[in-house]
């Protein structure tokens, strides 16, 4: 289905420091070339972000007066939200800096949108953006797509041409090529982004994996095992792993569902029914997977699982052992520690054996 295309005023600066995906050890800033991609993952949680969720009645207004219907990004995934001043606005900002600025840091493209969205790639946006980032700043741009186009050969060519600046990533969470159309809707299939990400590995680019959401699903019959295995994960640079986190949109994911997916049911349990418990047994069961598969094929030093710890049951706390790869990404305490009280315990137990990494 195409999308509803809806014009919006550009951020005045379009390169932004990302304290977000700083926490995770992906990037100190973002670059958006548009304000929402068109692309209708079902879990997707920047409606829910600062930026759309500040700027909901006014994008609302301007949706209502372009289309003749009042819409939001968080029950239309229709919506494309395009920047028809972007150029503009990234000149201006890009005239004002020295070519020193991003030394040393990395760029993500992108964190709120996916800056290579077929909409974006097809207009030459995306080729544009990328060739002035490498012209006026320093940064190393760490590529963050569903769109397996990455691993054509011309983007590949591309990519080897600055091959010091680029680091190429994917988010694939499933080998399931049904879950694409319910769930995630105008991305490239599972199946193509892990040929594209071995075609990536194999011409020598710098490559990483975003085995993210992994849904309850994926956890049935050896899948995860075989996800992680059909990525090549020892030749990656590094993976990050993370569990579905509700952002009040499960109902959206729910719908989108076919009534016999057994995701359909454990939503409606989790969420509708509230037994949380089920959440937590099942974020505590794919790090226990990541990490055993990791330590057997010698690669634990190079993933990273992202977990919103505030729902583990405190029973499940000692599932995640010395919290090895583990990123804790719930708002710190005043002390620096978890606010979860199972996981603070285990941050000053870990301190006194002298473990560096404590969440």
């Amino acid at each position: 289905m195409p999308n509803q295309v809806v014009h919006i005023p550009c951020q005045n600066y379009p390169i932004k420091p990302s304290p977000g995906f700083d926490k995770k050890d992906l990037a100190n800033h973002h670059l958006e070339i548009m304000g929402w991609c068109g692309y209708a993952c079902t879990y997707c949680s920047s409606p829910w972000g600062n930026y759309l969720r500040i700027n909901r009645e006014p994008f609302a207004d301007i949706t209502e007066e372009q289309l003749g219907q009042r819409s939001y990004p968080s029950t239309n995934p229709d919506l494309t939200f395009q920047y028809p001043d972007f150029v503009e606005k990234l000149e201006l900002q890009l005239a004002d800096i020295d070519k020193s600025f991003g030394k040393g840091k990395e760029l993500v493209f992108s964190q709120l949108t996916d800056g290579f969205s077929p909409i974006v790639v097809g207009n030459g946006k995306t080729r544009y953006a990328l060739d002035r980032i490498l012209e006026k700043t320093s940064f190393t741009i760490r590529v963050m797509t569903k769109n397996a186009v990455v691993g054509t050969d011309r983007w590949i060519r591309y990519f080897l041409q600055h091959k010091d600046r680029f680091i190429i990533g994917l988010s694939i969470g499933t080998t399931n090529d049904d879950w694409q159309p319910q769930v995630e809707l105008g991305t490239s299939s599972p199946s193509a982004r892990i040929k594209a990400i071995n075609k990536l590995i194999d011409a020598g680019v710098r490559t990483y994996a975003m085995v993210c959401p992994v849904f309850p699903h994926v956890l049935q019959d050896g899948m995860f095992e075989d996800l992680l295995d059909q990525l090549n994960i020892p030749k990656l640079e590094h993976v990050w792993t993370e569990p579905y986190n509700d952002r009040a949109n499960w109902e959206l994911v729910h719908k989108g569902l076919d009534d016999s997916h057994p995701d359909k049911e454990w939503l409606h349990k989790c969420y509708q029914e509230k037994k949380y418990y089920m959440w937590s047994d099942y974020a505590s069961e794919l790090y226990e997977r990541i990490l055993k598969k990791a330590e057997s094929e010698g690669w634990e030093d190079i993933f990273t699982y992202l977990l919103y710890e505030a729902h583990i049951d405190m029973k499940d706390v000692p599932r995640f052992g010395d919290l090895h790869g583990i990123l804790l990404q719930t708002k710190k305490g005043e002390d620096g520690y978890s606010k979860h009280p199972g996981f603070r315990n285990l941050q000053l137990k870990l301190e006194t054996t002298g473990y560096k990494n404590a969440g």
